[in-house]
């Protein structure tokens, strides 16, 4: 995203606004209650002829004030993309640091909100901010009363009985669960990185992955996954891949390798998207490579058959 004029950093960056329409929260994740959050903001841009700006915050505010924070379902620069893709026209990006986090709600927004020329602000039911979390949606509202503004408090999106949010789609990855999860993200979850040298080892037994790098963001529950794997072309290939420690070597660190169907080329350096579809089974150690190599091809046309279903 560098250098995209979409992207803003920070609402004091703000060029002089005519009045623009805000959807504020951190939006881990963009799941479908974010989504729903985001159509209705949309809807009441176009009504008032005003752009739509997002206003997040990076890092996430739990990374600063936990002292063992949840690990991100995805990273900024995929948040920002994804808050482009369903219908904002800005992404305002607030360095998220302890002298932020010790304003009051209402200082908050006279002193960053208000940058925006705000004239109506959505949020989601559970929206708390300002120091200790002491605001509320209801502090918000009484600010836009004040401000000029007004505030749409957007209901929980339920998902199999339950409010969708990104807390449950973290335990359900880290679960494995990764259909349960894609229900409520609104698509499979991706895990997103570079692809580094590994030890070619699958190269050498007629299975060649792409090693990808493992950043902050959430990796899901060790285990084989049908997924789905997109270059950096556009190109889409069913793929198998394994996240884990690799125990049939005694590797010491935690890996996501994909091997792609009917795909042989170089990766070094490109960034993959790898989207999760389905769990397959457990990762285990094998007595020899004989066994791990009969067991890859069982995954992989486990893999393919899960992939050809509509």
């Amino acid at each position: 995203m560098r250098g995209d004029d979409r992207l803003i950093a920070g609402a004091r960056s703000v060029a002089s606004v005519l009045g623009s329409v805000v959807t504020l929260g951190t939006f881990d994740g963009v799941h479908l209650g974010h989504r729903g959050l985001v159509s209705r903001a949309k809807a009441r841009s176009v009504a008032l002829s005003l752009p739509l700006y997002a206003y997040t915050f990076d890092p996430l505010p739990a990374r600063v004030l936990s002292a063992k924070p949840p690990r991100p379902l995805i990273s900024t620069t995929e948040r920002v993309r994804r808050l482009l893709a369903v219908g904002h026209d800005r992404v305002v990006l607030e360095p998220f640091t302890d002298e932020l986090s010790s304003l009051e709600a209402e200082v908050f927004v006279e002193q960053y909100l208000m940058r925006l020329s705000p004239r109506h602000v959505t949020v989601g039911f559970n929206f708390h901010f300002g120091r200790g979390r002491g605001g509320s949606a209801a502090t918000l509202v009484e600010a836009g009363r004040a401000q000029g503004f007004t505030v749409d408090v957007v209901p929980a999106v339920e998902v199999d009985g339950a409010p969708v949010s990104s807390s449950r789609i973290r335990s359900l990855l880290e679960e494995g669960d990764v259909a349960a999860a894609a229900r409520l993200l609104g698509s499979h979850h991706e895990i997103v990185g570079e692809v580094v040298e590994g030890d070619r080892r699958g190269r050498t037994i007629g299975v060649p992955t792409a090693n990808v790098a493992v950043g902050l963001e959430i990796v899901p529950r060790v285990g084989v996954y049908a997924t789905r794997t997109t270059l950096m072309s556009g190109a889409c290939f069913g793929s198998v891949t394994n996240v884990g420690w690799r125990p049939t070597f005694s590797g010491k660190e935690l890996r996501v390798e994909t091997h792609l169907f009917d795909f042989d080329a170089d990766l070094y350096g490109q960034q993959i998207r790898v989207a999760l579809v389905e769990r397959i089974r457990d990762e285990r150690k094998f007595d020899g490579f004989q066994a791990l190599v009969a067991q890859i091809r069982e995954d992989a046309a486990r893999a393919r058959a899960i992939l050809s279903t509509p």
